[in-house]
């Protein structure tokens, strides 16, 4: 038997897994990270099984092969937390408070409790504001 370490891109991830997952119940920060470790614990086995007996020792047919989870890896980075002003708007905007940021906070907070998975954050590189199109601020 051998060794798997699974790698997740976490922000495709959580991009796919709300696209996936629709019900309610599921869109919670412990529902998604319960998901991901069943999901991973999935891709363990290889090959298919086949149900039909064989001859007189009754074994199975088929190729199956089965891996032990070494971890896994989930590569993600924290959202956003800045403060800015929305361009055309001047509103006020806080990045901090927004949906996004709360659920990953929370979800991040789950994957730290769940057991062989290990949290690596990266960082957001320093953006320098808003980038309008110059043909969508003529239109506009």
């Amino acid at each position: 038997m051998s060794t798997t370490a699974i790698l997740v891109d976490g922000a495709f991830f959580l991009k796919r897994y709300k696209s996936i997952y629709t019900k309610p119940e599921d869109q919670t920060p412990e529902a998604a990270a319960r998901n991901l470790y069943t999901m991973c614990l999935s891709h363990l086995t290889e090959g298919r099984r086949d149900t039909r007996k064989s001859g007189r020792d009754g074994e199975q047919k088929g190729f199956t092969r089965e891996h032990q989870l070494y971890r896994i890896f989930y590569y993600d980075c924290e959202p956003l937390t800045k403060k800015h002003h929305y361009p055309i708007s001047k509103k006020p905007v806080d990045f901090a408070k927004s949906e996004t940021a709360t659920f990953r906070y929370a979800f991040f907070e789950c994957l730290k409790e769940q057991r062989k998975v290990a949290l690596r954050m990266g960082h957001l590189s320093d953006i320098s504001g808003w980038i309008i199109n110059p043909r969508v601020m003529k239109e506009l």
